[in-house]
């Protein structure tokens, strides 16, 4: 059974409230804020990505607001995950984009469900914009 985590409303910073990131995810599970402009998880431009998906699957994030991450990477990392839902999340001031998804298989499996609605990217955000930045699908062997 998914199980919901609910993130209340504010700011989630390393200076404000001594948060450290990244966000370890995990399958089957729903981390959903506030609101867009109501939960805001902030990188500060010291934390490369803020979420990371790793062997991950049926999982989504919503309602919330993810900002000011310097790169490499981008906000959200996604290893060998499939079942991914992204709904109502504003992506701000991202300089190395909305999400890199790496996979073992050489194709993206077309039965994978990657889901996105909602998408707010704004101040510099990158949604795709080379190798190592947007949606990157990369071959891993």
């Amino acid at each position: 059974n998914p199980k919901t985590i609910h993130l209340a409303p504010g700011v989630y910073s390393k200076s404000l409230n001594n948060q450290q990131f990244f966000i370890n995810m995990r399958s089957y599970v729903h981390l959903k804020g506030a609101g867009m402009d109501l939960s805001v998880i902030d990188g500060e431009n010291e934390f490369n990505l803020i979420m990371s998906a790793y062997n991950c699957n049926n999982f989504k994030i919503s309602d919330l607001t993810m900002c000011n991450t310097p790169g490499p990477t981008a906000a959200i990392y996604v290893y060998s995950s499939e079942g991914i839902e992204l709904q109502q999340i504003k992506f701000d001031n991202l300089r190395q984009g909305m999400m890199t998804y790496l996979t073992r298989n050489r194709y993206f499996n077309p039965n994978s469900v990657f889901k996105a609605k909602d998408l707010i990217f704004q101040n510099g955000s990158v949604i795709c914009s080379g190798v190592g930045q947007g949606i990157i699908i990369f071959q891993i062997k």
